[in-house]
């Protein structure tokens, strides 16, 4: 059985490495047969101590806000200050150039994120 260890904590406080397993190690953990699997009374018994496996999902943000958090990145900054910069040298078509492409990639963004939040509430 493979244990993970670390200078913080029990090795019975870390969590399992599932995937490293062997087989018949992991069904004993589980405390399950492989050929029939939990009993009802297991079943009842995992419910209450882990609940139901489901995902909840957080509160939306107003559709407004997602729009303008497209442009809370670092590079989009920079590039709206250079449009901005642009702009006040009277490079007009630059700055437009500019603020267009930032645009269009904070549409492309908040299109993208609305269709996966969309995907996941239909599934949840």
């Amino acid at each position: 059985m493979v244990q993970v260890l670390s200078p913080v904590g029990l090795p019975e406080k870390q969590p399992q490495v599932w995937h490293a397993l062997k087989i018949a190690d992991a069904i004993a953990l589980l405390e399950t047969d492989s050929d029939q699997g939990l009993s009802s009374s297991q079943v009842k018994q995992k419910l209450v101590k882990f609940g139901t496996n489901e995902l909840t999902a957080k509160k939306s943000k107003a559709w407004w806000l997602k729009f303008l958090l497209q442009f809370n990145q670092p590079l989009l900054i920079i590039l709206l200050c250079a449009g901005l910069v642009k702009a006040l040298s009277g490079s007009l078509v630059n700055a437009g150039v500019i603020w267009g492409v930032n645009t269009t990639n904070a549409i492309i963004g908040f299109v993208q994120e609305s269709k996966a939040e969309g995907a996941f509430a239909k599934r949840a």
